[in-house]
């Protein structure tokens, strides 16, 4: 089972509502208090420099995002959404949300049970995890994304990420991603995607990169 139940599930809501859906093939990948535990950063025996996130511009919601563990909880922007995928979705995404025209999608999944966490960490950091990310996606769209750019890493705070872009090049619609590791040493994805669901115009990359930071800097883990 792969990331195209989600798509199929989408498709029957907007059907419904009679908006033809096309949800790019690139997604691929896509209140309790969270439980912490004293351990090591994430790449803090690689010295990297992460630059610091930018505060949120973008208004958001009380609208909770958990993970199963509880190890990391986020918040949908301002009249965002959670889709029903009807339990049509590979088991390693726990949230999928769209904005009110169906033209974004935001997607968490868990990448543990994908990545050898503690030995990808040991040689390479986090820019592992961002790496081996990237791998999978390129892998199940058949090579159709491409990377925009490189890995960057960002903080808030103590909290560590590296993110990075691409594009589908079968349909020029673009995603973002930023991946980290929480104290209990599980690793996370979290995803924004375009989608052509209507004729709108495509969204601005400042509108697309303020969304995607102002739900990173709510993600707390």
């Amino acid at each position: 089972m792969d990331t195209h139940d989600i798509l199929k599930a989408i498709r029957v809501r907007f059907m419904l509502k009679n908006i033809k859906l096309l949800i790019p093939f690139f997604i691929l990948v896509g209140l309790s208090s969270c439980i912490i535990v004293k351990v090591r950063t994430p790449d803090e025996e690689f010295d990297t420099e992460f630059t610091i996130l930018k505060k949120p511009s973008v208004p958001m919601s009380d609208v909770l995002i958990r993970s199963e563990r509880g190890d990391m909880i986020a918040f949908l922007p301002k009249d965002w959404f959670f889709i029903d995928p009807e339990d049509k979705i590979p088991s390693n995404i726990f949230s999928v949300s769209a904005n009110p025209d169906y033209s974004l999608c935001l997607i968490f999944a868990k990448l543990t049970n994908r990545i050898d966490v503690p030995q990808v960490l040991k040689k390479e950091g986090l820019l592992g995890i961002a790496k081996r990310s990237f791998e999978q996606k390129q892998s199940k769209s058949l090579n159709n994304v491409k990377l925009l750019g490189d890995f960057v890493p960002i903080k808030n705070g103590l909290q560590r990420f590296y993110i990075y872009k691409y594009e589908n090049v079968a349909n020029n619609l673009i995603g973002k991603t930023a991946v980290f590791v929480t104290p209990l040493n599980e690793a996370y994805e979290f995803s924004l995607i375009e989608t052509n669901i209507n004729k709108r115009e495509n969204i601005s990359n400042t509108e697309f990169d303020e969304i995607f930071n102002s739900v990173l800097a709510s993600i707390q883990f």
